[in-house]
């Protein structure tokens, strides 16, 4: 017995005991799951909100001007100073974020102000150069927009008359939207205006677009057929697969 007691007393102090074999951890580090929830929480919603950030303040700052835009998209009317407070508007929306749509609408409020000029020396070209050029570079960020490439078409006819840049952007208004019905009207009458520019393909897309037109409102395509000299031929042309509805626009067209 007294050899064991020896023995225990001699190895105690070299044995690990309970409590010295235990590290200290720091309060904080204990937590640390915990706690690397919470900062990794914090830092998403940070960079959410950062992220957001622009595009909350760009839409705050557009909310002045989106009556106006509506008013113009549905032919309502609207006063040079709405529009420039509409142009405003979307000026002061760019400067939080570059988007290609903020950049069409400033295009369409800088066209309708080529059309109410007379009161601060500026002239209607200098607004559709302006309109224009806001128009190209929205349609670089966002091309995938059949209603600004019309629109592009037409300013294209305005400044540079019936060349290639009106034709190309015709082409690309079909190619990205073709069954758009609030387009068919004005894309024919533009595409009558280039007419001779266009290749065979091309002219066949316009045939559709007469056909559809036709389709869905004939008074607007008798109302095109009457005010070109050219139109007549080309719509005849477009409808002789249709015998039917040929005969219809011919019967109309003889009447007054």
């Amino acid at each position: 017995m007294a050899t064991r007691a020896i023995i225990t007393d001699a190895t105690k102090n070299i044995m690990p005991t309970e409590q010295i074999g235990k590290t200290r951890i720091p309060p904080l580090l204990r937590r640390w799951p915990e706690t690397a929830r919470i900062l990794i929480g914090l830092g998403l919603g940070l960079a959410l909100l950062w992220l957001a950030t622009p595009r909350t303040m760009a839409a705050f700052l557009s909310l002045p001007g989106d009556p106006v835009l509506q008013a113009m998209q549905t032919d309502g009317p609207v006063t040079s100073d709405d529009l420039r407070g509409f142009i405003a508007s979307r000026e002061n929306a760019l400067a939080w974020i570059d988007a290609g749509r903020t950049w069409t609408d400033l295009s369409l409020g800088y066209l309708r102000l080529a059309g109410q000029t007379g009161d601060d020396g500026t002239s209607a070209s200098n607004y559709l150069e302006i309109s224009a050029k806001a128009l190209k570079t929205g349609l670089s960020k966002a091309p995938a927009n059949p209603y600004a490439w019309a629109r592009l078409s037409y300013l294209d006819l305005r400044l540079e008359g019936a060349g290639r840049d009106a034709k190309n952007s015709l082409n690309l208004s079909l190619f990205t939207g073709p069954y758009e019905r609030l387009l068919a009207e004005s894309r024919i009458e533009y595409a009558l205006a280039v007419w001779y520019e266009l290749t065979v393909t091309q002219q066949a897309l316009v045939h559709d677009q007469i056909v559809f037109l036709d389709r869905f409102d004939r008074r607007r395509l008798l109302g095109i057929i009457r005010q070109n000299r050219n139109a007549k031929v080309i719509a005849l042309t477009a409808l002789a697969p249709y015998p039917e509805r040929q005969a219809a626009v011919r019967a109309a067209l003889k009447k007054k």
